[in-house]
């Protein structure tokens, strides 16, 4: 019985894992997209200034 639940605990915890990163995979391109994003209007920004002058 016992070592039944260790075999549960260990195919739950690394199922958890799994999705973790499945999950941080995902996450990343998009927070990546948005610094891009934000740094190019920073550009944008920094040229409209620069036309300013």
């Amino acid at each position: 019985m016992h070592y039944i639940q260790i075999g549960v605990n260990l195919q739950d915890g690394i199922m958890r894992l799994q999705r973790y990163i499945e999950n941080k995979n995902k996450l990343l391109p998009l927070l990546l997209l948005q610094r891009r994003q934000q740094f190019f209007s920073y550009i944008e920004e920094i040229i409209k200034l620069i036309n300013l002058i």
